[in-house]
């Protein structure tokens, strides 16, 4: 197989450092949840990466001709990419990606049965084998995303170059075949930067069905760590309820006052709050954040409110969209999607 080009290299080290974000971004939340994965964890990823570049740097046959992974994963072609994603094609990626458990044909005595990461890792520790599936599944979910906001970037920055640079013969020339002009027809910089936006939405929307049809177990959880000023105003926020509390207990009747501001804080009408809807939204105040402040001592760190990081990470790529689709077509009200290359 001949060398890689400096841009299918690019392809493969772009498309896996951000299969390597998503992977460490779920870590994150593992190890939250089961700190015993940590140790074996850096050496796992990083073999596992290892992996999934030399699949990217692979080729698959398409009737005559061949395609390397990335490449495919890199274009708008989407019954390659579909093929490379489906368990049956016989050009599929996954059992590369997943090491799928099977009994070896034919066994040596005093050999060991490895054929894969797994089994390796299996060989040295069973325990091992579920982390390794674990992490190889993350890639499987991630991979597709992945190679999308890749293409995203690469497409917005050939975007910004076009918009600067002067139109050469060879440059309309290009864009001619590509959007299937005459000879005769005129091509503009315009024209130009409509048909490579609309190839940009089209990654866009891709992406981001994708992400909106993605089940709840496949979500990345992320909490962001925050400054330790948290924790002070946490045992603020708790003595705060606790002298709510016994203010409440030490009330013979709540006076409409009180009333008033506990309906603005349950978000209920004045007449339906009562002495003990309020002990109760106080003692419940009280131990959760009793919970809170206990876990984040524990922790040693103070970690927000937890979001879904890879669709923030696609409500970032759509918003840089739209800022550039309005600098450049500010009189494009809506773009069409491109369609895709055959």
């Amino acid at each position: 197989m001949p060398a890689l080009t400096p841009q299918q290299e690019k392809r493969v080290e772009g498309i896996a450092a951000i299969v390597k974000e998503f992977m460490d971004a779920r870590f994150e939340h593992a190890l939250r949840i089961n700190p015993h994965i940590g140790p074996p964890y850096a050496d796992l990823s990083w073999q596992q990466l290892v992996t999934l570049r030399q699949i990217l740097a692979e080729d698959k046959a398409f009737g005559p001709v061949r395609f390397r992974v990335c490449d495919i994963l890199a274009s708008d072609d989407e019954a390659k990419k579909q093929a490379l994603f489906s368990p049956t094609d016989q050009n599929s990626i996954m059992n590369e990606i997943l090491n799928i458990s099977e009994q070896a044909k034919e066994t040596r005595a005093g050999i060991l049965n490895i054929r894969d990461i797994k089994t390796f890792y299996t060989a040295l520790d069973p325990s091992l084998t579920r982390i390794v599936e674990l992490i190889q599944t993350w890639i499987w979910w991630d991979l597709p995303d992945a190679a999308d906001i890749f293409s995203f970037e690469q497409e917005y920055q050939r975007i910004l170059k076009l918009a600067k640079q002067p139109l050469t013969d060879k440059i309309i020339d290009f864009y001619r075949k590509a959007m299937k002009r005459t000879t005769e027809a005129e091509i503009t910089l315009k024209d130009i930067l409509e048909h490579e936006i609309n190839k940009l939405e089209h990654i866009v929307k891709r992406v981001k069905q994708r992400n909106e049809a993605e089940p709840g177990y496949k979500m990345i959880l992320k909490r962001d760590e925050e400054s330790t000023q948290a924790i002070d105003e946490m045992i603020v926020s708790l003595a705060k309820h606790i002298n709510n509390l016994k203010k409440i207990q030490e009330t013979p009747e709540i006076n409409d006052e009180i009333r008033n501001v506990y309906a603005k804080i349950l978000q209920i009408p004045p007449a339906d709050v009562t002495k003990n809807i309020i002990l109760h939204y106080e003692e419940n105040s009280i131990n959760q954040l009793k919970q809170k402040l206990r876990d984040t001592l524990n922790m040693g760190r103070v970690l927000g409110t937890p979001y879904n990081y890879k669709t923030r990470r696609i409500q970032e790529i759509e918003r840089r969209f739209e800022q550039l689709k309005k600098a450049l077509l500010p009189e494009k009200t809506e773009v069409a999607p491109a369609a895709a290359a055959g």
